[in-house]
């Protein structure tokens, strides 16, 4: 019986291959569409199947003898983009994701939500599973889209699909090629803390590496029915920004920016993504972004820790690793 991945050309994708056959896990099947990008899966021992989420006809055979489905795939990006195609991928991909896996006979499906799915708060509070979501207001399409895939997938879960979900914090980690949504936000702190000014709020942050072996663990000990945050440390922006500051032998930031002018500076992004570019690290930075700075997203591991065993690495540790990725990934594209 076979072990399948989706969103495997991803980070967190990448990082459960990788975990799943340091694991002795063999007959892993990879969903990957035609056009993906193969290129660091091909060395792996896994076996790349084509299907795509959006086709519930071509997930029909990648599906056939499965017993335990890993669903990783989404659009992740936290600001304005369009909600109809959020909704497309991270709400219709994951039911049908979900519904071919339950009509294969899969024993679980473990299905990898986000902590805004949960909700967060507006002080520095901790917040567990049982919290109500709150961030509707915010208007991100990416946090709306994953709490209506969440919904969804709870109803299929009562409905008989062995459904374990995880809810993953904001992921840092060495290997972040693309680079994800957390190594762009990494980026663009790296670039924002010369100017030694933080904002308010913070964020969960989780090694990557941890949220990939974290997702092992639900799907062997996680219960049917059940969410478990997979977090590491929480810790404010200003903490973030010193931290950078200390591994690269610069000053520390000095004071806060004030709401009101991150909400003014957040609606230069088109000028920003004119001038260096939509890919460029700034210029995620939008209005959105800049309301959901204001928040802490802080959480706690709690039951993950007590029912599955899992284990975070500290923050330290995880952003220095990650810096460092991105300082030697940098010199290779300058070499």
């Amino acid at each position: 019986m076979a072990t399948l991945v989706t969103g495997a050309t991803g980070f967190l994708g990448y990082h459960l291959v990788r975990a799943l056959l340091a694991s002795g896990t063999t007959d892993i099947r990879v969903l990957v569409r035609h056009r993906s990008d193969t290129s660091r899966l091909k060395p792996l021992d896994v076996d790349l199947v084509v299907g795509d989420i959006l086709d519930p006809e071509t997930l029909v055979e990648p599906f056939r003898d499965v017993h335990i489905v890993y669903h990783v795939a989404a659009a992740v990006h936290l600001g304005a983009v369009t909600l109809a195609s959020m909704r497309e991928t991270n709400v219709a991909g994951a039911v049908n994701v979900v519904r071919a896996a339950a009509e294969a006979g899969a024993r679980r499906i473990v299905y990898t939500s986000t902590i805004g799915a949960v909700g967060a708060s507006r002080a520095p509070v901790a917040i567990d599973e049982r919290a109500e979501w709150n961030l509707g207001p915010l208007g991100s399409p990416y946090l709306t889209t994953k709490r209506e895939a969440e919904l969804e997938v709870q109803a299929l879960t009562r409905a008989g699909a062995p459904v374990v979900t995880v809810n993953p914090a904001l992921i840092f980690g060495p290997d972040d090629f693309g680079p994800s949504e957390g190594g762009r936000f990494v980026q663009a702190l790296a670039l924002l803390q010369y100017l030694r000014a933080y904002a308010s709020g913070g964020s969960n942050i989780v090694d990557v590496r941890d949220v990939a072996s974290g997702l092992i663990l639900a799907a062997t000990a996680g219960e049917i029915g059940e969410r478990y945050i997979l977090g590491g440390e929480n810790v404010s922006y200003e903490r973030i920004l010193a931290t950078i500051a200390a591994l690269r032998g610069n000053g520390a930031p000095l004071f806060c920016v004030p709401n009101r002018l991150i909400e003014l500076a957040s609606r230069a992004a088109p000028l920003v993504q004119l001038v260096l570019g939509a890919q460029h690290p700034l210029a995620t930075f939008d209005p959105v972004s800049a309301r959901v700075a204001r928040w802490y997203f802080f959480y706690t591991s709690g039951k993950a820790e007590r029912r599955l065993g899992y284990w975070h690495r500290p923050f330290d540790e995880t952003i220095a690793e990650t810096l460092a990725f991105f300082a030697g990934a940098d010199g290779a594209r300058r070499a």
